[in-house]
Order: C-alpha cells, then structure tokens, then sequence
C-alpha cells in the first residue's frame, strides 16, 4: 500500500474513534421553580390578652425550616426563645415567663423565613398581645406548703421581697418547660417555712400551676453546693424544677446567718399536666 493511503486510512480512523468517544450534549431543564409557603393563621391574634406562659404559633401551608424561622423572628422586649415544628405549625415558645402585666411585638421578617425546600417567605407578619400579671403556684404536699411563687425583675428584688415565701430566680424557665429555678430562706434559728426542704425524698413531689394547668414534678435528688456553683442555674432541654436554698455543709438548716453554701432539690416533670 502506497505511504499516502497508509495516511489517509490512519486519518479516518482518528476521526471515527474521537466521534465514537465524545457524548451527545445534554439538554438542560429549565428550573422548576419553588412555590412560595403562605403564612395560613397566627396566635395569639393581634391586641389579645394572654397568659405569660404564652407562645407565638404560626400555621403555613408547607413545612418550614427552623432555623430561618428563628432568624426570621423577634419578641420587643427581648426574649430568648426556641423554635418547635410540628408539621406545617411553628411554635415560638420563649424559654421563661412572660413579664405581666405587659405588651410585647412579635414580628416575622419577610424573605428571610423559608420553606423546607428552601421557598421563601414573601410576607412578614407583625403583630401586638399583652400579657396578664397572674403568678404561679407551688405546692409541696409532704410539708403542706402552697404560696405564689414572688416575681420581681432582678434576683435581689425577689430576696428583699421573700420573706417566708418563695420565690422565681428571673428568667429562668417556665412552668412544663426549661429549668424553672426557685429560691427561699432557711435558717437553723428562725423557724422558715422551707426548712423542711431538707426532709424531702426522691418521689416526694412539687406541683407548679399556672393558667389552670397543673405541672407534677417528682423530686430525684438533693445535694449541698458551694454558693459560687452557678451551673445549677443553667437551663436544660427536660423540664425540671430546681429548688436551692442557704444551707450549711453538711446539708441541714445552717446555724449561722449568710452561709457559703446552698442545699439544691432537683425535681423532673412526672407525666402529662392536668
């Protein structure tokens, strides 16, 4: 075979194996757009009166991401809150009680809120409640105790005010959720009607009510702690009920006035409220 065909035949060979390699180009789809989710309903509706253990839920039409709802949001006066989804309903639960009397603005910032899938929310919402002033309600059935819990905006108003009673250490927890931390006088020569915390024992119970609900917790443990040991304060993801008050070392009613230690109850929510 002549040189010149040799290179002719090589050449077609080239050609046919490179087509033979290369793929047909895809046809691209054009995007499918995301519909949009419809804010469908809110509660508590604008200007209602409500209790301070009340909560902002929001019903869409779609599933929603926690996460944007909780950028999405805010309580004026600040709250610290968490964001629950329960199918297509979000609920804004503030992790403590309410101020109350009072009024509080939540807003949804539009387009920052979006769908499971990702949709955006085109329409913020905007919306005005005031709170009631009501308290809550302890009970401790082994000692025959029941007072309202004493509410005041820093922790020494709360001690100025306490006298035999008891009270809310500001901000931290609600009735059936969080660490609601309560706080009361003891003393080894004044007769306080909380010296018999010590006596209590596991399964002996404590019952917040609050809006006609009542919350049974059943007591775990107790235990002494330096009076630095702020942890006891912490909030957790179980509802419980820590009760602390002054104590000396050994875990009994202290001798002397303004000990360094504090005798702390734990107790865990028991069951459903009713």
């Amino acid at each position: 075979m002549k040189r010149s065909c040799i290179i002719a035949v090589l050449l077609v060979a080239v050609v046919v194996a490179a087509g033979c390699g290369s793929q047909p180009a895809a046809i691209e789809e054009p995007l499918k757009e995301l519909p949009a989710p419809t804010l469908v309903s809110c509660s508590p509706a604008d200007g209602y009166t409500v209790g301070r253990d009340a909560c902002v839920i929001l019903n869409f039409d779609m599933p929603m991401d926690p996460s944007s709802l909780e950028r999405a949001a805010v309580f004026e006066p600040a709250v610290s809150f968490k964001v629950i989804m329960t199918g297509t309903q979000a609920e804004f639960q503030p992790t403590c009680l309410l101020e109350g009397p009072s009024t509080y603005r939540f807003a949804l910032s539009p387009e920052v809120a979006r769908s499971a899938e990702g949709a955006l929310l085109e329409n913020g919402l905007s919306i005005s409640f005031s709170t009631r002033g009501d308290l809550v309600m302890l009970t401790v059935p082994k000692f025959g105790y029941e007072d309202y819990v004493l509410e005041a905006p820093t922790a020494d108003a709360v001690t100025a005010a306490l006298g035999n009673g008891v009270g809310h250490f500001p901000g931290l927890g609600r009735p059936g959720a969080g660490n609601f931390v309560v706080f009361a006088h003891t003393s080894g020569q004044i007769n306080f009607p909380y010296n018999r915390l010590f006596d209590l024992q596991p399964g002996d119970e404590m019952i917040l009510t609050y809006g006609g609900v009542n919350w049974t917790y059943s007591v775990k443990k107790g235990f002494v702690v330096n009076q630095n040991e702020l942890w006891i304060l912490d909030q957790t993801p179980q509802p419980i009920v820590t009760f602390f008050v002054c104590s000396a070392p050994e875990g009994k009613p202290s001798p002397t006035f303004h000990p360094l230690y504090r005798y702390v109850v734990r107790a865990e929510l028991a069951g459903v409220p009713d």
